[in-house]
């Protein structure tokens, strides 16, 4: 039997949730996979999910108190993206004009959390707050994935405005340490950064391979990177072990790390130190004097790369 016009609908009404004031077109949005928030004009974010209650599930509809948005503000937009893997963790955009009474100031306020744990945890997002004053009125804040120079892939916001343009804005990290030390022992310094966004960075600087006076300058290079769990605060690199090799000490938000070089890759260095100093013997006394070009060429020591590494990383530690 065929239902009727007005019967036709095959969806059921399971719950509704009442909002003190009213919302507008850009007032909904998703939060991972199973939460949804919608905002208010009065400036109320209200998150929306099922819950399970007993071993039945339970329509909940919670407010999320978000920093820096006035009591007197009109929330114009609102978006939420999970992060581009590797990264993790849920990123919610809010779009809000402000009445300062001679005139209104339209704002942009990011909410992301850092912290292990809680990467999608909405109560602390919510705390965590990068506010961006606009210049034009904003309308509707959603995201898209868009391509890197390096081949990999970022979620950005985007923005549109009474200006009739659409802005871009992206993640930047932020360098909370640094250190300037030979960590290879080449005699040549390299640049540790350590960031907010969990990297410690290692840069070395390159001569350019054009002919000399030819003006082209040298520039810092990325010689390796590696990821941590938390935000890096602080970096050092002394002797922990009393081995002759010092170690990398890494503070974070969460804890204390300490890298050791790779043993193998030292002995690799000791064994091209030893073969180029006899070469040196071999070829006459007059080689002697000759300054050593890299770890091993001590002939006094067994740890020739540990003695030369702790006297070079002695001269040129700030």
């Amino acid at each position: 039997m065929q239902r009727d016009a007005k019967d036709s609908c095959p969806f059921v009404e399971d719950s509704f949730s009442r909002f003190s004031s009213q919302s507008n077109i850009y007032g909904l949005c998703k939060a991972g996979d199973q939460e949804l928030l919608a905002a208010t004009l009065k400036g109320k974010v209200i998150c929306f999910k099922y819950q399970d209650f007993r071993q039945k599930l339970r329509p909940v509809a919670k407010e999320v108190q978000f920093t820096y948005i006035p009591v007197d503000a009109e929330i114009v937009s609102i978006d939420a993206f999970n992060k581009t893997p590797p990264n993790r963790g849920l990123v919610v955009g809010i779009t809000f004009i402000k009445d300062s009474g001679d005139k209104a100031s339209p704002f942009l306020n990011i909410y992301c959390d850092y912290e292990p744990g809680s990467e999608f945890n909405l109560e602390s997002i919510a705390q965590s707050c990068l506010n961006l004053e606009l210049q034009f009125t904003p309308f509707q804040l959603y995201h898209t994935e868009v391509q890197c120079t390096d081949g990999s892939s970022e979620t950005v916001f985007l923005l549109s405005g009474h200006d009739q343009h659409v802005h871009l804005y992206k993640e930047w990290d932020s360098v909370l340490c640094a250190l300037v030390t030979d960590l290879d022992f080449d005699r040549h310094t390299e640049v540790l950064l350590g960031t907010y966004g969990q990297e410690l960075l290692c840069y070395k600087f390159q001569q350019p391979d054009s002919v000399q006076g030819s003006g082209v300058e040298g520039q810092f290079q990325l010689q390796w990177r590696r990821s941590f769990k938390s935000p890096l605060l602080a970096v050092t690199y002394l002797d922990l072990t009393g081995d002759g090799l010092k170690e990398l000490a890494i503070l974070t938000l969460k804890g204390l790390h300490i890298l050791q070089h790779s043993l193998a890759w030292v002995a690799d260095l000791v064994l091209q130190g030893l073969a180029k100093r006899t070469a040196q013997l071999q070829n006459g006394p007059e080689t002697w004097a000759a300054p050593a070009q890299g770890p091993g060429d001590d002939p006094d020591s067994a740890r020739g790369a540990a003695a030369e590494s702790r006297k070079e990383a002695d001269r040129t530690e700030p």
